[in-house]
C-alpha cells in the first residue's frame, strides 16, 4: 500500500514539472533560429534528456554546439546520432563540417562523401563538399557533380600552360627581333 502510495505521488509530482520545464521543441528552434545559443542550448538539452531518441532534437543540439564555438561537442553528438541512424544525411553532413572545424580534413570528407552517397542530389551535400575539398587544398574534385565537370577544367588547365609557354615564346622573339634591329644581336630563325 505505502508502494502506491508513493508511486501516485511520484507520479503526480513528477509530470507537471518536466511538462514546466521542458519546452517544446519549435520554441527552442525558434530560440536558436534568433542566435540566442545559450538559451536554445538549454532548452534542447532539457528536451533531449526527456527524449534522448529524438535526433531532431539532439540535431539541433549540435548544431547550437556548433554555431557557439564548440566544434567538438557537436562532432560527439553528431557521431551518436550517425551511430543510431546511419541514414540520417543531416547527421552526416554535421559530422563532416565539423570535423574538417577541427582540422580533421580526410574523416571530415569521408563523412561529407557518405552523405553524398545517400543524397547524391541534396544541395547542402554538394556546398559542403566543396567547402571541404577547398579547405582540404586537393585540386581533384571530390563529389560527383565537380568530377563530371572537373574533366572539362582539367583539360583546359592542361592547355593553358602551352597557351602561357607560346606567349613567353612570343616575347622571347619580339625581344630578339628588336634586338637585331638595333644591331645589337643577332636574329634566331
Amino acid at each position: 500500500m505505502l508502494l502506491s502510495l508513493f508511486l501516485l505521488l511520484l507520479a503526480q509530482g513528477v509530470a507537471p514539472a518536466i511538462n514546466n520545464i521542458a519546452p517544446d521543441l519549435p520554441a527552442a528552434i525558434q530560440l536558436a533560429q534568433e542566435g540566442r545559443n545559450a538559451e536554445a542550448l538549454a532548452a534542447l538539452q532539457k528536451i533531449t534528456a526527456a527524449n534522448p531518441n529524438d535526433h531532431l532534437a539532439r540535431l539541433w543540439v549540435a548544431n547550437v554546439h556548433s554555431r557557439m564555438g564548440h566544434p567538438d561537442l557537436a562532432a560527439a553528438v553528431y557521431h551518436s546520432i550517425v551511430l543510431e541512424d546511419p541514414r540520417n544525411v543531416d547527421a552526416w553532413i554535421g559530422l563532416g563540417n565539423a570535423l574538417l572545424q577541427q582540422d580533421e580534413v580526410i574523416d571530415g570528407l569521408d563523412a561529407l562523401k557518405r552523405a553524398e552517397q545517400l543524397a547524391p542530389q541534396n544541395l547542402n551535400v554538394v556546398a559542403a563538399l566543396a567547402s571541404g575539398s577547398s579547405r582540404s587544398r586537393r585540386r581533384r574534385p571530390t563529389c560527383s557533380r565537380c568530377r563530371t565537370r572537373g574533366a572539362s577544367t582539367a583539360l583546359a588547365s592542361k592547355a593553358r600552360p602551352t597557351m602561357r609557354i607560346s606567349t613567353a615564346a612570343r616575347r622571347r622573339r619580339r625581344a630578339r627581333t628588336s634586338r637585331s634591329t638595333t644591331g645589337s644581336a643577332i636574329r634566331c630563325a
